[in-house]
């Protein structure tokens, strides 16, 4: 069975999703040590950065990861090895590109579904009307299996 984080804004006394990604996601694996399990934490617009931020910085390091192994590809064209030797060891080194790739834009994306988050607290906070004055409205609420209900919030 699969688990999910649960994303909810709270609307006076219930809340209302705004998203769900499976364990399997990016997204979720963000989140795993931030959120609580069958529970709703509150995440303030400087949590969500944090979180942002990590995930930017595992982008970065993939980049670096890939950006080494282009440079591995080119030295072994520098070998004196029989070209049948390069090209197998070059095929080996680029199957994982694709991976990598697909990795870097899963966790950009998870990247850009938080920095929403976060746009929209800082909205709600920042808003002249009063409609988003209550306390409550300056968090993102998040859990693992969580219920949208007062009673799943975390103490």
């Amino acid at each position: 069975m699969s688990s999910y984080v649960n994303f909810y804004l709270r609307v006076n006394d219930s809340f209302a999703p705004i998203g769900s990604w499976s364990r399997s996601s990016e997204l979720y694996r963000a989140m795993e040590d931030y959120c609580p399990y069958e529970k709703l934490c509150a995440f303030d617009s400087a949590t969500l950065m944090d979180v942002i931020h990590n995930l930017e910085d595992k982008i970065d390091r993939m980049k670096e990861m890939r950006k080494f192994d282009e440079n591995r590809c080119q030295m072994i064209m520098q070998a004196n090895n029989s070209i049948d030797e390069k090209l197998e060891a070059i095929y080996n080194i680029e199957s994982n590109f694709e991976e990598i790739d697909s990795s870097i834009e899963e966790t950009a994306f998870a990247a850009d579904t938080l920095r929403v988050f976060y746009n929209m607290i800082e909205d709600f906070r920042f808003s002249d009307d009063g409609k988003f004055s209550n306390n409550y409205n300056h968090y993102i609420y998040a859990g693992i299996e969580a219920n949208g209900d007062l009673e799943s919030i975390q103490e």
